[in-house]
């Protein structure tokens, strides 16, 4: 559709659609019900399927996969070993890498980069950890990090020179 293109080894099937200016490419599958549209960019061996979207200008790449109803869009990138799934939105500028999980109704944005855990929503029983506590700022109040984890700025924080 539009000016969607599908290419290389590349598969999109079941009721999964590719549309506007989007691209999938290299051994990516895209399947079950998802979507790709927008600017978006599937490559390398990643996979997008059940009712997954990805759009606007985000990439997914390398063997991650999104699954489920998750959504990756704006600027976002996904890429390495990842999995978005579940109801998990990957959002802005945020990239969710390595072997990084984002999962349950986890919202994961900023100018950040998650490479290592699996963020997740919801309470605190006491086999994970409170984001909110640990980077001290209220954003990620409410979502939560199972297992190790790393965060790392995207670019560095304006310095005040007064």
């Amino acid at each position: 559709f539009d000016d969607a293109q599908v290419y290389g080894n590349a598969r999109v099937y079941g009721n999964a659609w590719v549309f506007d200016d989007a691209w999938v490419s290299g051994n990516a599958w895209v399947f079950d019900d998802a979507w790709v549209s927008g600017n978006a960019r599937v490559y390398g061996n990643a996979q997008v399927f059940g009712d997954a979207r990805v759009y606007d200008d985000a990439w997914v790449s390398g063997n991650a996969w999104v699954s489920g109803d998750a959504r990756v869009f704006g600027d976002a990138r996904v890429y390495d070993d990842a999995q978005v799934y579940g109801n998990a939105w990957v959002f802005g500028n945020a990239r969710v890498y390595g072997n990084a999980w984002v999962f349950g109704n986890a919202q994961v944005s900023a100018k950040a980069s998650f490479t290592l855990g699996w963020f997740i929503g919801g309470d605190d029983s006491g086999k994970i950890t409170d984001i909110t506590e640990k980077t001290g700022s209220d954003h990620w109040k409410n979502q939560y990090v199972l297992g190790d984890y790393e965060i790392t700025p995207v670019e560095d924080e304006p310095v005040d020179k007064k």
